[in-house]
């Protein structure tokens, strides 16, 4: 009976049935995925989507040459504060307009299936990169799995509904730093479209800057300045004209709002009256003050943490901090955005794989349950929504945003143990 028991655990255990059983649970795994990725295809509407602001500008672009025409001036006092509201606008960069150029051919609706379509590529893409980045090459053997667990995130789910662009901008960052060991100039170029898409991701420019050699930061101004030539030759200057009067001045961004999930957000909700929540008291000047004082800290932890010398091990570590910091600074950081938590995610349990740990393992459990908590989640019943929206409630209205900081702060810790001292 025990040689029989046996024989049967090493057919069990053997390198062939383990990849059946890792086959098939991938299989089932997928198919579930396609599932729920043709469930948010059914429930995309033109009535809650961000892509109408591309399509739009693109249309516009195609029509009149400026892609912010129908974009309103946010102080012109001739328009209705509920007529802003309402209308269409264009917030970002020029250079996505450019190169969204073709939807602008199609219908609204055919452009928004289309770019749900490219969307979905782009993730499986980024899954990938980010598997590479990690170097946790262990998780391969459940790919299936990992990509059901990404496309029912909320994060995910929403930057597919919505039609946002942090898909993009993520696989962007990604490829980038992935780039570093092979291409500068494609590492250059990366970090370059992603800053001209959204600006935001300028503020890896100084994680290379602290790296030698600077070729990486040297071909992404190169490149920028490439770019931006051949788009005033092409379409001429008023797009950056109507860009920087018509959004950059504009100051009418919801800052306060629930999906902003960043310091600034955080402590415009808490200290600041808005049209989102009930503030504690009225004062943006001192809610300014404190949000610039924290984004002053974590800036600093971030190049304490980039300044050292790293090893390959290390390397992935560092980058998540900065991509962690990067979010927590960022006044627009949306609750899309955290897509971008994958690649730190698989460099903890990288980490874990190698150094078991159980405090680590359950901060970053703690983390992840946090982050995956949506926007909106209040509305479940009206006491609760009220309750959050209101002076000390607010501290519990974006639980996402303490998820980000303890992620930034467990990368912070591990990042530290790998990061060889300094030579004396």
């Amino acid at each position: 009976m025990r040689k029989y028991t046996s024989d049967w655990a090493d057919k069990l255990s053997s390198p062939k049935v383990r990849l059946v059983q890792h086959w098939s649970l991938n299989l089932v795994a997928i198919l579930l995925a396609s599932i729920w990725l043709i469930l948010i295809w059914q429930t995309l509407t033109p009535d809650i989507d961000d892509f109408k602001q591309y399509w739009q500008a693109a249309v516009d672009l195609r029509q009149t040459g400026d892609p912010y025409a129908s974009t309103p001036a946010w102080n012109d006092t001739t328009t209705s504060h509920h007529r802003l509201r309402s209308t269409i606008t264009y917030p970002y960069p020029p250079l996505l307009a450019y190169l969204l150029q073709p939807f602008g051919r199609l219908s609204q609706q055919q452009g928004q299936f289309l770019w749900f379509g490219v969307n979905v590529i782009l993730l499986f893409i980024l899954i990938g990169a980010c598997i590479h980045a990690s170097n946790f090459v262990q998780v391969r053997h459940y790919w299936g799995v990992l990509v059901l667990g990404m496309v029912i995130a909320p994060p995910t789910r929403l930057s597919l509904q919505l039609g946002q662009v942090s898909i993009m901008l993520a696989l962007l960052v990604v490829t980038g730093f992935i780039s570093t060991r092979r291409s500068t100039f494609f590492a250059g170029l990366m970090l370059c479209l992603a800053s001209m898409i959204k600006l935001y991701p300028a503020f890896l420019g100084i994680y290379y800057f602290l790296r030698r050699p600077h070729s990486v930061l040297w071909w992404s101004t190169a490149t920028g300045i490439i770019i931006l030539a051949l788009s005033l030759v092409v379409y001429g200057v008023e797009p950056y004209i109507s860009y920087v009067r018509k959004v950059l001045l504009s100051g009418f961004y919801p800052y306060a709002a629930e999906f902003n999930i960043s310091l600034i957000g955080f402590w415009d909700r808490l200290l600041s009256e808005s049209r989102y929540a009930q503030s504690l008291i009225d004062s943006s000047i001192i809610a300014r003050i404190i949000a610039m004082l924290m984004i002053v800290g974590v800036l600093s932890i971030c190049i304490q943490v980039g300044s050292r010398p790293k090893n390959s091990h290390s390397e992935p570590l560092s980058f998540s901090v900065w991509i962690c910091g990067m979010m927590l600074i960022s006044p627009i950081n949306g609750y899309y955005n955290l897509i971008l938590l994958l690649l730190p995610l698989l460099t903890v349990l990288h980490y874990l794989k190698q150094h078991p740990d159980r405090q680590t393992r359950n901060w970053l459990i703690v983390g992840t349950a946090l982050c995956c908590i949506p926007p909106g989640w209040s509305n479940i019943h009206p006491v609760m929504y009220n309750t959050v929206h209101v002076g000390w409630g607010l501290l519990l209205l974006t639980p996402s945003l303490y998820g980000l900081g303890i992620y930034f702060g467990l990368l912070t810790v591990l990042a530290r143990r790998h990061i060889k001292p300094k030579m004396l």
